[in-house]
């Protein structure tokens, strides 16, 4: 990280001073921070995707009470999310089944859509004990700000989730009644169905849950990822706010190592969870696709589904723009605290025996795309030429 020539270096010394990376992953647990954003946590744990590393009460002292309590936590986990694999296999087996003898064009995209939920739900479950560590690692950083208030950002994420649970449970309700594609089923499955009757029931539940899962791993993503985004621009904003009142190299050492910390946090987080972004938006962008397309193509629909139609693609829109939004400011954020840090190393405290190694991490799509704000224009640039063109060629 550091190595100086002298223990006690100034800016009047010839000191050499490597800046590189010793980022380690934090294992202590800061309780107050983690209580704060908790409902996260919970939000994870509902859909079988627990965060917190099991203890083994066999390595450790530990009362009978507590390692029974800890026992019952972990079958539940495992049930739980063993019973959603099963749920999420009986999806797409159902939908395997009811496109057989059907056009594949209006089925295909339904089947892909399943299949990327069911992809981001283990892309985020392999990865779930990262997300614990992101947080303890930016629970540790945070700790150089000890009056800095969090509670707006808490109450914020807690006020989106609720909106967009909310939405999601009107959301299902209404694609319960004009979802795509059920009408088309019935007429296929009718012979089934009249024969035995609890099938129908079984597929409907199927359903439910299926979209409940789907909706609240996406949401609770999203509420990680800008959760992640805002704590580490705040950490920049600190560091900028303080780089003026720096006066001696030890001031400015400490500033650096900070920033070289977080962002060698944004590294490790992209470099877990940049698929899962991937996914996200692309499950995003399909979603504005077929509700815009529906909306402007198909002209028998009802007012009411128009309506779900429209007020799903915003849903999406809204979502889509509030992740790449984020990572795109986070970038810049990032970026600007490096050059804001090169000024003043190159102002006050360049010397012959002065070396600086400022590393560049960026949040991206998959390591495809770098996340800026030119991204979001041709996102949806995109989408208008592809509906365009299908538009121009015919259904």
């Amino acid at each position: 990280m550091y190595r100086n020539s002298k223990d006690s270096p100034s800016k009047n010394e010839d000191v050499k001073i490597v800046i590189q990376s010793s980022f380690t992953i934090a294992q202590s647990r800061s309780n107050s921070f983690m209580d704060d954003f908790r409902f996260i946590f919970m939000l994870f744990y509902l859909v079988g995707i627990d965060v917190q590393e099991t203890e083994d009460c066999a390595s450790i002292r530990r009362s009978s009470r507590v390692c029974k309590k800890t026992s019952i936590r972990s079958i539940v986990r495992c049930c739980l999310t063993n019973f959603i694999f099963v749920i999420f296999t009986l999806k797409i087996l159902v939908k395997a089944y009811v496109t057989i003898g059907e056009e594949i064009r209006s089925k295909f995209p339904i089947i892909i859509i399943g299949i990327l939920k069911v992809s981001l739900y283990i892309s985020v479950y392999r990865k779930r004990r990262q997300i614990l560590k992101t947080m303890e690692n930016l629970s540790q950083e945070l700790k150089m700000f000890p009056k800095y208030n969090l509670k707006k950002e808490k109450y914020s994420f807690i006020a989106f989730f609720t909106f967009t649970t909310l939405f999601g449970v009107v959301w299902y309700a209404m694609d319960f009644h004009f979802g795509f594609g059920r009408k088309k089923n019935q007429d296929y499955l009718v012979a089934v169905l009249l024969r035995k009757p609890f099938i129908s029931c079984f597929i409907v539940i199927n359903d439910f849950l299926f979209h409940f899962v789907g909706i609240n791993v996406l949401s609770s993503f999203i509420v990680f990822y800008m959760l992640v985004c805002i704590l580490s621009r705040i950490i920049f904003q600190h560091i900028r706010d303080n780089l003026g009142l720096v006066r001696v190299l030890e001031d400015f050492q400490k500033l650096v190592t900070l920033h070289e910390h977080t962002l060698n946090i944004l590294e490790s987080f992209d470099k877990n969870f940049s698929f899962s972004f991937f996914i996200t938006i692309l499950l995003t962008m399909i979603g504005i696709f077929r509700c815009g397309y529906s909306v402007t193509f198909i002209e028998d629909n009802p007012t009411l589904l128009n309506a779900y139609l429209i007020s799903s693609m915003f849903l999406y829109m809204f979502f889509q723009l509030l992740l790449m939004i984020s990572g795109s400011i986070t970038n810049e954020a990032a970026k600007d605290t490096s050059d804001v840090l090169k000024k003043r190393y190159k102002k006050d405290f360049k010397s012959p025996k002065l070396e600086v190694d400022f590393s560049q991490n960026s949040l991206t799509i998959w390591k495809i795309y770098i996340l800026d704000r030119s991204l979001i224009v041709a996102s949806f640039g995109t989408l208008l030429t592809f509906g365009i063109l299908l538009g121009t060629l015919g259904k």
